[in-house]
């Protein structure tokens, strides 16, 4: 698991994170996943006629989940519009097979979240998809409460359990006054402008956290990738 200036404390990029709180397992409840799911694509996922195929899916839990504002800042990641891509394969016809998940760390979300983990490892998503991993975004600069982080954990535990990567981006302050249109854009081979004031400037430059959760998503893209055509899958296949 990766934590991208979580909560006010959180550690350097690099270092292992604190255990997340966890409450009595009592206190807990599981949860069951939606009585219909998250529904999918009976064609391509729609996108902009000038945008290039993504080589991500973004997939957001619920609305507000932060994909817009992270579909614009990634340029080799796109938005599912909240369905399982299905057409999908390493063909220029198909979609890309490849999806995170992304939900903010409120109840609301991390329960969406965990159904579309639950969804996904009984086999009820299309044939093919890959789950790269599950982001999950601040909804606010103030600690978790005990039972929102006890509930985070869990759902990074199931993640862990499929094979999928976890990363952690905290509260992004410059999101609150920029749109999608005014940020600024992280591409491979990304580098920082040498001008410091264009650095600090969130049009101009991805937030630090923005910048290091792209590079290391796009890391695990490509590995998903280059092992996806031999990968066994990590989900019980309905017979």
């Amino acid at each position: 698991m990766t934590d991208l200036v979580t909560e006010r404390m959180a550690p350097p990029l690099g270092q292992a994170a604190p255990p997340s709180p966890r409450m009595a397992p009592e206190r807990v409840p599981m949860l069951t996943p939606a009585p219909r799911g998250t529904g999918s694509w009976n064609t391509r996922v729609t996108r902009a006629p000038h945008q290039r195929a993504p080589l991500v899916w973004l997939l957001g839990a619920t609305g507000g989940a932060g994909v817009s504002m992270l579909a614009a800042s990634l340029a080799y990641a796109g938005d599912a519009q909240r369905r399982w891509p299905s057409l999908v394969g390493y063909s220029a016809a198909l979609d890309s097979p490849l999806v995170v998940i992304v939900t903010r760390t409120h109840m609301s979300g991390l329960h969406a979240a965990h159904n579309l983990l639950l969804q996904h490892a009984s086999a009820a998503t299309p044939t093919g998809v890959q789950l790269v991993g599950v982001v999950t975004v601040a909804d606010t600069d103030r600690p978790l409460s005990s039972p929102v982080a006890a509930r985070r954990a869990v759902v990074e535990s199931l993640a862990a359990d499929l094979d999928a990567r976890v990363w952690r981006l905290g509260w992004i302050e410059p999101w609150r006054s920029l749109t999608t249109d005014d940020l600024a854009i992280w591409s491979p081979g990304y580098r920082l402008p040498e001008d410091k004031q264009h650095r600090r400037d969130p049009s101009r430059t991805p937030p630090p956290p923005v910048r290091e959760l792209a590079a290391e998503l796009l890391t695990a893209a490509r590995s998903a990738t280059a092992s996806g055509r031999g990968k066994p899958s990590t989900r019980k296949e309905s017979t």
